[in-house]
């Protein structure tokens, strides 16, 4: 089958099928209301592409089946720390005078989360895979290996020796150790105060640029 995935730049029209794949792969559907269900993964799907530098999208058959964003930038302690106060004042901008938190605060938290990673690494970043997805049901063929592997020609291509990605205990991470990126750092957050099995891993994972 993956002779005939086609590999290609996003374009405007694939954004409603994008933003499925989305909601689908991370099943906001169970754990969001569900009119909160698209603008919660819009915005973290939206913030995510602007922020990228390649956006590539698999398809087969016509229909979107992977996608992959990458971005270079390099990540020093002055842009993370800018990054990091930018994540606290909407945290307070999010939280009422009652201390309650809504489902955009909590997410905040995570991106925060992610951000004490990045910044406890005291490293120099020069590129980011931001997102990578494959739909289920066409896992296992080598669609997420391609993908990866354009990540890899384009870091390459623009001289990123080192690139790094944020992970969770929901996603297949050893996909990620078998491409040679190896763990740097991992977190807990639980989502409901009163749910001990709401708890996340969230991992920092690092990689260099093959030739």
């Amino acid at each position: 089958m993956n002779r005939d995935v086609l590999y290609r730049e996003m374009v405007p029209g694939d954004y409603s099928n994008l933003l499925k794949l989305v909601i689908d792969t991370w099943r906001y559907n169970e754990w969001v209301t569900e009119n909160l269900v698209a603008p919660l993964a819009e915005k973290f799907m939206v913030e995510t592409l602007l922020n990228s530098s390649q956006r590539i999208v698999a398809t087969y058959d016509g229909n979107l089946i992977g996608v992959l964003a990458a971005e270079t930038a390099i990540e020093d302690q002055f842009s993370i720390l800018c990054k990091c106060k930018e994540i606290d004042a909407l945290l307070k901008l999010t939280e009422n005078d009652t201390g309650d938190t809504t489902i955009l605060h909590q997410y905040l938290k995570t991106k925060r989360l992610n951000l004490d990673m990045l910044e406890s690494r005291y490293e120099c970043y020069q590129g980011l895979i931001s997102l990578l997805i494959v739909k289920d049901g066409y896992k296992g063929f080598g669609i997420g290996s391609k993908l990866f592997g354009m990540a890899n020609d384009y870091f390459h291509d623009n001289n990123v020796s080192r690139f790094y990605l944020f992970t969770d205990s929901a996603s297949n991470v050893r996909f990620y150790e078998s491409k040679g990126m190896r763990r740097v750092r991992e977190i807990s957050y639980k989502w409901d105060e009163n749910d001990v099995l709401s708890i996340e891993e969230y991992y920092m994972y690092e990689g260099f640029t093959l030739e």
